[in-house]
């Protein structure tokens, strides 16, 4: 069994929580405190999943969290059996001993308050001393992004960020990538630190204090957020926004320079199809191409409402939604 640790008496950093938040709404608050090993990727612009707009919107309690992925809800459920299989796989691995614990606590850096930590444990490993432990699932397409003993950017960030709240000399990666387990041990880079830290105090300086928002990146999972903050919209306004006007105008050039590469690519894609005919896939040089074949059930929505009406009205589901429209100035 993985024994707990808290860093008590430390230097470095002070302890605020000696438990995991048990609700969103715990959740929610023990995020707003300061900036976290996650939100130093997306600061950084070194995400692809979280910006420094969504970072600054849960800061500020505008929005809730968009709901657990399936992938969240599965690394969530995996992570105490992969800390407890770690000490077991990392000798068979490296021929090292490592004392592996949990961290139940949140922690604030005493020099720098804005600079918080929750770690998913702590590690002592044979010849480098005490470390952080932090642990991640992802399925097989990820695998490029460990390759070569890399670390996926926003994760070393992360990484960092542990380095600068705890004073801790590395961060030990341990990740299941599909049916492969993998460790990437992170040394501390005071130079990135550096850099890090000055970002994340201007950032947090420059919204967070002031309760600004940052313009959004574009990622896909701003939209919820976007929604969430403005669901609801004016009929009647219609805004002056003078220096988009150019920004509207790449919007329309962009539309129309993408139409002929996706016709472009809809044909390379058919004619692949033709050329494999039955067969699982074709080898095209140093490429490799794959048609997967499957039957897709969906049910039938429109039918489902008009023959079972109640059962429909029961499982239903709402979801915010919009689009964006940019059209040519209107001829006078």
């Amino acid at each position: 069994m993985v024994e707990e640790m808290i860093l008590e008496n430390s230097p470095a950093c002070e302890i605020i929580r000696r438990s995991e938040p048990k609700t969103e709404d715990e959740f929610r608050e023990a995020r707003t405190v300061g900036l976290g090993g996650s939100d130093a990727g997306a600061i950084l612009g070194l995400s692809t999943y979280k910006s420094p707009f969504m970072v600054a919107c849960e800061k500020m309690k505008l929005v809730r969290r968009s709901e657990d992925t399936d992938a969240t809800r599965r690394g969530k459920k995996r992570e105490p059996w992969l800390r407890g299989l770690l000490a077991d796989w990392f000798f068979a691995e490296t021929g090292k001993q490592v004392k592996v614990y949990s961290a139940p606590g949140q922690y604030r850096s005493k020099r720098n308050p804005i600079i918080i930590a929750q770690m998913d444990g702590f590690v002592d490993i044979e010849g480098l001393g005490l470390g952080v432990l932090e642990i991640k699932t992802a399925i097989d397409f990820m695998m490029p992004y460990w390759e070569n003993d890399q670390i996926p950017d926003s994760y070393y960030a992360q990484g960092q960020h542990y380095a600068l709240g705890t004073d801790l000399p590395y961060t030990l990666f341990f990740a299941e990538v599909g049916d492969t387990f993998l460790y990437r041990i992170s040394p501390r880079n005071q130079e990135f630190i550096d850099k890090m830290e000055a970002q994340e105090v201007q950032f947090w300086n420059t919204y967070i204090v002031p309760k600004i928002l940052p313009d959004p990146a574009g990622i896909e999972k701003e939209e919820p957020y976007l929604l969430q903050l403005y669901g609801k919209s004016d009929s009647e306004q219609f805004i002056a926004l003078p220096d988009l006007a150019e920004k509207a105008a790449r919007y329309i050039a962009l539309g129309e320079a993408i139409k002929p590469l996706e016709a472009e690519k809809d044909a390379i894609n058919a004619l692949f199809k033709g050329r494999i005919g039955n067969a699982k896939g074709a080898a095209a040089g140093a490429y490799r191409a794959t048609w997967s074949r499957f039957k897709k059930e969906s049910l039938d929505t429109a039918k489902l409402k008009v023959e079972e009406p109640k059962i429909w009205q029961k499982y239903r589901k709402e979801s915010d939604t919009g689009r964006l429209t940019i059209t040519l100035p209107v001829a006078k």
